[in-house]
């Protein structure tokens, strides 16, 4: 094996590290120089860094096998596998920090993530010991990118490998706005270069512990008219806190509930907490992120909210619709507070969930205060104003109305497809010699790929079986109509089961929530969960027993086309 050591500027600010040497870099005896090193060349050219003036290394100085398509062997166990010392190479590479001395270093992927911070991708095992304390931090690297950590003695800005941008078909990003957010990140590290401090947003964040301390917060805020509003629900879809916050720096969580380990405040005085944030959620003006699910789970409480003025997720929408809408990738891009999500606040102790919910509501103050000059300067203050910012109500609105159902349709249309999935089964049932179930991926990918040879796929979903469809070599037409029953048959079973089926709310209409898919800009829908919508238990078709929410999600139901006449069990 052939060491390759890192190289660049003595004493140099900003150190890129990458995961391991690649067969050009072995042969040329220097760090990213074939294809991911262009790349990398690229990404510094439009982030206004010089090569020059960087220290670029690897975790690993000698090659390690590459992962084989379809798996995800940790770099760490596949250097062992070659006989690298893993131990020795951390080492190492803390005394090359040690020696080079930077005040930042761009983590290029996760291992380089790893290898500083101790961070791995999470595991199906809980990171924790017998007493319920994290053994090892854990979170995908599309969580921490773009986050100031701290790593081997300096501070740490975790990026995408640049080979990423080559191989985008097993990486860990999606999406042809990913060179936008790494250079993003690019950039956040060099400025982070300049200084050795890690100066990180300084926030207040406070567990409301009695009546007392929610007048004393509104009080200390009353001249503020906007206030951020965030809610955490435990798991379930009734909340347990409301987290609020007048400005970015300050965060009060509010408990709702005094039972399950929530809070220990006394009855008397949680109905006045109930009532001091009545009317404070009334008065104010309100920011959120995704609100429209809080403030449905908030009024079903009895609460009020009069004014919803502003709404990140919608907001980063008329921005550019085409990146990831959440609060962390929002946080990411807005602020300079590192992901945290994943820092116990869900799988910690109860009052690390309050503080969370504070820290959702100083965070989503920031990130809509920031947003603010990107919209004005992109001219998008009207589209957000007059068009948007109007969905929310409109949502809310037809969620409460519902639809109702032609039960007469209904059962003419629910015969008409059990006639047509069933001539369907037993069309595939002659052409494979076997009861099939569409649905049953494991299945799916035995008959076509083991049995009858056709080319694999990734998997068995419907975009991977047109694709197969789709391909000039599949001539075969017997196995071609199987696959074409199949998805028919799912499609049937889909508009049997979702629609025909569904069970309307105990006044006999049908709801849902509807929200804008921030892709395409259409509005689209999702089940309303329990127990804001009640379970009910059912038995399908083969007899067993399952629980199903009552409601449903609906989807686009062309007016053209086979599955059109399903429209007509729906009544406004």
């Amino acid at each position: 094996m052939k060491y390759v050591p890192g190289g660049g500027s003595i004493g140099a600010k900003l150190m890129l590290l990458g995961e391991a040497p690649s067969y050009a870099e072995v042969e040329a005896g220097k760090p990213f120089v074939g294809p991911s090193g262009k790349e990398l060349d690229r990404l510094l050219k439009d982030s206004n860094i010089s090569r020059s003036d960087t220290w670029i290394s690897n975790v690993f100085k000698y090659e390690i096998q590459p992962n084989i398509k379809g798996k995800k062997i940790p770099s760490w166990i596949r250097a062992r596998n070659a006989g690298i010392n893993v131990e020795e190479s951390l080492k190492e590479l803390q005394e090359e920090i040690n020696s080079i001395k930077p005040n930042c270093i761009l983590a290029l992927g996760g291992t380089a993530l790893w290898a500083l911070t101790g961070i791995k991708p999470k595991s199906k095992k809980k990171s924790e010991d017998d007493e319920g304390n994290i053994k090892y931090r854990a979170g995908s690297l599309s969580n921490f990118r773009g986050s100031i950590l701290t790593g081997m003695g300096t501070k740490v800005v975790p990026t995408y490998h640049p080979a990423h941008l080559l191989y985008t078909d097993a990486s860990e990003i999606k999406g042809y706005w990913n060179r936008f957010v790494m250079v993003f990140d690019f950039k956040r590290a060099n400025a982070q270069s300049k200084f050795p401090e890690l100066k990180l947003p300084q926030r207040t964040l406070q567990i409301c512990r009695s009546s007392f301390e929610l007048a004393e917060f509104r009080a200390r805020y009353k001249d503020k008219i906007k206030l951020s509003v965030d809610i955490e629900a435990g798991g379930h879809c009734i909340p347990i806190c409301i987290g609020l916050a007048f400005n970015p720096q300050h965060g009060m969580t509010v408990p709702l509930w005094n039972r399950d380990n929530i809070s220990s405040i006394p009855d008397s005085d949680l109905v006045q907490i109930w009532l001091i944030l009545a009317e404070i959620l009334y008065e104010k003006e309100i920011i959120g992120q995704n609100f429209n699910y809080d403030r449905d789970k908030i009024r079903r409480l009895g609460f009020s909210i009069r004014k919803h003025i502003s709404d990140t997720m919608l907001k980063a929408f008329a921005i550019n619709p085409e990146l990831p809408k959440s609060l962390a990738f929002n946080t990411s891009i807005y602020t300079e507070e590192p992901f945290y999500k994943d820092e116990g606040m869900y799988e910690g102790r109860i009052s690390d969930l309050l503080i969370g919910c504070a820290r959702d509501a100083c965070v989503t103050y920031e990130v809509d205060e920031n947003m603010e000059p990107d919209l004005v300067e992109l001219n998008q203050v009207e589209f957000y104003n007059n068009f948007l910012m109007k969905l929310p109500e409109l949502y809310l609105s037809i969620e409460n109305q519902g639809f109702g159902i032609d039960e007469v349709a209904r059962e003419r249309l629910l015969k008409k497809y059990i006639a047509m999935d069933e001539q369907n089964r037993y069309e595939l049932f002659k052409l494979t010699g076997t009861e099939i179930n569409v649905n049953s991926p494991k299945q799916i990918y035995s008959l076509l790929f083991d049995n009858l040879k056709l080319p694999p796929r990734k998997g068995t979903g419907e975009e991977e079986l047109t694709s197969l469809l789709n391909l000039q070599s599949f001539t075969n037409k017997e196995h071609r109509k199987i696959v074409e029953l199949i998805l028919e048959g799912r499609r049937m079973r889909k508009a049997i089961s979702t629609y025909l089926m569904a069970l309307p709310d105990y006044d006999g209409r049908m709801r849902t929530t509807y929200f804008p898919c921030l892709e395409t800009g259409r509005t689209s829908t999702g089940q309303q969960d329990p127990p804001i919508r009640s379970m009910v238990e059912v038995i399908d078709e083969n007899g067993k027993k399952k629980q199903k929410v009552l409601g449903m999600a609906f989807q686009t139901i062309s007016k053209h086309g086979e599955y059109s006449d399903v429209r007509e069990i729906f009544i406004p």
